[in-house]
């Protein structure tokens, strides 16, 4: 019995020192585990703390690397500005030299009108800059008068020795060379104050030199008469049509037969409509529908024969005679306009024209 319980007793015994080490097995292993996680842990934090040290130094090389094209556009921007202005001052040098060189020619032809073989105003710098010059609104409508002017009188120019069966021509006061002078002096003045970084003053310095300069050529070029030619010998016969068209606008139909008298000249022959008032005031001239078909060219001792349409719109219809009153538009308030490209004169007939030159003594 004694021996039993004794046994009993070390069998509890024993039972409690392995559950004893079986906790403390379990314990080490639960503490094992937890430092293994802790180390883990650590070692995590290590590496995002290293990879946010990075993750910093790559945004500080971004923001670097940020300023730095900034600062590339910025100066890649003062460039292209720098270019761009000094392009425009080259340009501008460059054109006010053939600009004085176009005024100078104008003041040529104010004592001696002949043109001389070849001759025509030059344009050469200006279609060479104009695309720069266009970079500057006001500066390239300026200077876009200048030239469009002089090129003009070119045309009349090379029309007339084209059609002139003489070596030698001359201008005349109607082939817009007050126009090309003035603006071509305005030009030279907005140039002028452009180059001196003057921009504020650059267009009134340009109207005022247009102005001072065009009453300075009028008063020289107006006193030439026309050329040393003799009138126009031409006839010129019109029949009339009137039509009044759905938007109370009327329609003037021309029918033209025109005779060049001349034996030895052709005429080059342009038509415009003047419309007058009841005061007799010119109210409007209008222009042909057909301006394709113009010039007329007459060869001389010879005749042609031309249609031409005119639109008057209400508002000169208003300006001119009282509605009211009459059904159609007043024939005394018409008269046709005949100008030649060649010889400069003007012929100012009433209509329907009936028109005969007059005899040679």
């Amino acid at each position: 019995m004694y021996w039993a319980e004794q046994q009993a007793h070390r069998q509890t015994q024993l039972d409690a020192h392995e559950d004893r080490h079986r906790w403390k097995q379990h314990v080490r292993q639960a503490e094992q585990q937890a430092q293994a996680e802790r180390e883990a842990f650590e070692a995590k934090w290590h590496e995002a703390e290293d990879l946010r040290g990075q993750l910093g130094v790559a945004l500080n090389e971004r923001d670097a690397l940020r300023s730095e094209v900034e600062t590339l556009r910025q100066q890649q921007s003062m460039e292209r500005e720098r270019e761009k202005s000094e392009g425009l001052q080259r340009a501008a040098r460059l054109l006010r030299t053939e600009l004085g060189d176009i005024r100078n020619k104008v003041e040529n032809f104010t004592k001696n009108r002949t043109v001389p073989e070849g001759f025509s105003f030059p344009a050469f710098e200006w279609q060479k800059y104009r695309a720069i010059i266009a970079g500057d609104q006001e500066l390239y409508g300026l200077l876009g008068d200048a030239y469009t002017a002089s090129h003009r009188v070119n045309e009349v120019i090379e029309w007339r020795r084209t059609v002139s069966k003489e070596r030698l021509i001359g201008v005349n006061q109607n082939d817009g060379l007050i126009e090309a002078g003035a603006k071509a002096t305005a030009a030279l003045a907005a140039l002028t104050r452009f180059l001196a970084n003057d921009r504020d003053g650059m267009v009134d310095a340009a109207a005022q030199a247009y102005s001072r300069d065009y009453d300075t050529l009028l008063g020289k070029i107006s006193a030439w008469g026309p050329l040393d030619i003799d009138p126009l010998r031409l006839a010129v016969d019109s029949e009339l049509e009137q039509e009044e068209l759905d938007n109370q606008a009327v329609r003037v139909t021309l029918r033209l037969l025109v005779t060049n008298s001349e034996t030895d000249r052709d005429v080059s022959l342009e038509f415009k409509l003047a419309i007058s008032n009841e005061r007799g005031q010119r109210v409007f001239l209008a222009y042909s529908e057909q301006q394709e078909s113009l010039p007329l060219r007459v060869n001389r001792m010879d005749d042609a024969k031309i249609v031409l349409s005119f639109l008057i719109m209400p508002s000169v219809l208003n300006a001119s005679y009282d509605t009211e009153k009459y059904r159609w538009f007043p024939k005394s308030l018409l008269r046709l306009s005949v100008f030649d490209r060649i010889s400069g004169r003007y012929l100012n007939l009433p209509l329907p024209a009936s028109h005969r030159p007059e005899r040679t003594p």
